[in-house]
């Protein structure tokens, strides 16, 4: 792999609703707006050479990535690495109550019955490491504003915050191979603190 580019799904029910939703089995998809924003990304890369999909296993983000790719011939992966965090007894409740429980833990913390941010830095590493060794030259990642920061803050040598930087709908980000692979070794060394912390 020589070059990913990143974007998180256009608008969601959910989103729009402004309440969590960490659980595939209940995403309800993209909004009219949504489908606008991912017809509007398959225009923004309709000239790179893709040749990789990656998703989650998240309705909205095959649903962002099929209107991106109309017409084209991309083999897709899912990767359930890339999915949203998992919320638990939070699922489904609105952004502000989440974010107030937020405040108030550390990101080693695991929501009650969900999973901590530190986990979610782990699957994403994960999956990144999983698509570096891929022999596709481009591929097109489709995941979640969460993974998003996370990936785009490690790229500038930050450590994930709470609470994390908002990343536009269907927005391409255009990483080469070496900035990812250094973006996960640079989260990895994060990772080996905040467990041996929390161990």
């Amino acid at each position: 792999m020589n070059r990913i580019i990143v974007s998180r799904h256009g608008e969601s029910v959910e989103s729009a609703e402004r309440v969590e939703n960490g659980d595939p089995r209940t995403d309800k998809g993209l909004t009219e707006e949504g489908k606008k924003q991912a017809r509007k990304l398959g225009r923004d890369i309709s000239e790179e050479p893709i040749d990789l999909c990656v998703v989650s296993e998240f309705p909205r983000t095959q649903e962002t990535a099929r209107i991106a790719l109309e017409r084209r011939e991309v083999p897709w992966v899912v990767d359930g690495d890339l999915n949203d965090l998992r919320y638990g007894e939070l699922e489904g409740v609105g952004k502000e109550r989440y974010r107030a429980w937020a405040r108030d833990h550390s990101l080693a913390t695991p929501l009650p019955g969900g999973e901590s941010r530190v986990h979610v830095a782990g699957r994403l590493c994960t999956a990144m490491e999983a698509l570096l060794a891929r022999p596709e030259q481009c591929a097109l990642v489709v995941t979640h504003e969460l993974l998003i920061a996370d990936l785009m803050h490690a790229v500038s040598r930050q450590s994930p915050v709470q609470p994390h930087a908002e990343i536009p709908y269907a927005a391409p980000y255009r990483l080469s191979a070496d900035e990812v692979s250094r973006a996960a070794e640079f989260l990895r060394g994060w990772l080996a603190q905040n467990t041996a912390d929390t161990s």
